[in-house]
């Protein structure tokens, strides 16, 4: 699994109204501890919340 992968993962519940600290607990539970970066995904949210969901990295 790759980045956008993570990304499409992070919008997915960013729409189901969970947090970023949320989404990382729960990517890391389904995969590995440390596989997500929580500051990565809030960076990622903070996008998602002013409206740009563009899924490919910049």
């Amino acid at each position: 699994m790759n980045n956008q992968d993570i990304r499409v993962i992070c919008l997915y519940k960013f729409k189901l109204g969970k947090t970023a600290i949320k989404i990382d607990e729960n990517i890391n539970l389904a995969f590995e501890e440390g596989y997500a970066n929580g500051r990565t995904l809030q960076h990622w949210c903070e996008k998602f919340k002013i409206g740009d969901f563009a899924l490919k990295m910049s």
